[in-house]
């Protein structure tokens, strides 16, 4: 569930004058005698600033806050918990922000019943939190009825989800047309329509939605509810990567190199696995090795190559630790090493990677990087024939006789 938090400060407007340097000093005397009302409006001017009148002071913004909430200012007790939802002008405190959210909860502050859902639901609290939200959506509101509907999906209560999100989704909310994308993908709540999902996603793409462009660029290259559409499709990823969606970015370059649909795609899908390490993708940083490697959208070098594997393999990224091995025991860009060799297969078989266990169990059987172990070997190489690879099936008939 993709979580928000409601930025905007409740208040009344005493800076509506044309003389606002004036206000603000009849502000400032009436808030020192105690005017509540004058007391939030100087905490919103601090908070945010008026040009020309008042410098931006979040600190004396929530010292004036704070002073409206103890004579139990609704709008203050919000205030106050946006500022420590978000940390400005105090220390961010997620504990000290739901306290006054529920202080102003009390007075039926709607956008407080929604920030301190959201927190109930940061912090596990997830019965609190649909509670809040279904107070909200009770009353119709837009953002009630998509984190109600949200929160009932997270559930499993899918046919009340669907209906929620449904009624946000009609309202132009992107979040719940693209959770309804997902019910009729899925079939959760209703019929599995893939032609409603692609619906559904269009219009969010639409509304410039960052995670629709993906997911609306996987149905146009798989032929999902929508006639295949591959230069489409490819479209859609560079446009998903262009919101800062780095997994788009990889699935881009990649469409790119499965497709061939002109002479610049290795360089271009190369560059899109640049930008998608920048991001910190770590698929983006093992396809540049892979790239690097072959001399496919930019110069051969096995040296760099290997050093962007071991990136990678570093991070946990499985493929990469399984070429990092096979780097180490062919002397491919680093000096050979059949111990390192070992020590990377270990890692990627470890994690479930078919292709490592095989080449694990080898190393074990011929004693390579490792004292020799028939038993480990036989061992690792039943693993993946359980997992379906024909090539642990040959090896086991031609090691050890098994059929």
């Amino acid at each position: 569930m993709k979580l928000i938090v409601v930025l905007s400060l409740l208040s009344f407007s005493l800076f509506g004058s044309i003389d606002s340097v004036k206000a603000l000093e009849n502000a400032k005397k009436a808030a020192r005698k105690g005017d509540v009302r004058a007391q939030l409006e100087l905490g919103n001017a601090y908070f945010s600033g008026i040009k020309d009148v008042v410098k931006k002071d979040p600190i004396l913004a929530i010292t004036w806050y704070k002073k409206a909430a103890a004579q139990e200012n609704a709008s203050a007790y919000f205030n106050l918990g946006l500022s420590y939802d978000q940390g400005i002008g105090v220390q961010e405190n997620l504990d000290t922000a739901l306290v006054y959210y529920e202080k102003a909860i009390k007075f039926g502050i709607t956008q407080a019943f929604l920030n301190a859902g959201v927190i109930h639901k940061i912090k596990g609290n997830s019965v609190k939190a649909k509670e809040y939200f279904k107070t909200v959506a009770a009353t119709g509101d837009l953002r009630g009825l998509k984190l109600y509907g949200e929160s009932l999906l997270d559930d499993k209560e899918y046919d009340k989800a669907f209906n929620y999100l449904h009624a946000a989704a009609v309202k132009k909310d992107a979040d719940a047309m693209v959770s309804l994308a997902d019910c009729y993908y899925n079939g959760w709540g209703c019929k599995k329509e893939l032609e409603r999902t692609v619906f559904w996603l269009q219009q969010a793409v639409m509304q410039k939605h960052p995670d629709a462009f993906a997911r609306l660029a996987y149905c146009y290259a798989h032929g999902q509810g929508v006639k295949q559409d591959v230069k489409h499709a490819i479209k859609l990823y560079r446009d998903a990567g262009l919101t800062g969606d780095s997994s788009a970015m990889v699935q881009y370059g990649l469409l790119l190199i499965e497709t061939s649909l002109d002479k610049d795609h290795y360089r271009r899908a190369f560059n899109s696995f640049v930008s998608a390490e920048k991001m910190g993708n770590l698929e983006g940083t093992y396809n540049i090795g892979i790239c690097l490697s072959l001399g496919k959208g930019t110069m051969m070098d096995k040296k760099v190559a290997f050093l962007q594997f071991e990136k990678a393999a570093k991070a946990g990224h499985v493929k990469a630790q399984y070429n990092t091995a096979l780097c180490f025991e062919a002397g491919d860009g680093i000096k050979k090493s059949p111990t390192m060799a070992f020590y990377w297969y270990k890692k990627a078989a470890e994690t479930g990677d078919i292709q490592a266990m095989v080449a694990l169990a080898e190393c074990y059987y011929f004693g390579r990087g490792v004292y020799k172990n028939e038993v480990k070997a036989k061992s690792f190489l039943m693993k993946a024939k359980a997992a379906g690879t024909e090539d642990a099936v040959n090896i086991l008939a031609e090691l050890y006789g098994d059929k």
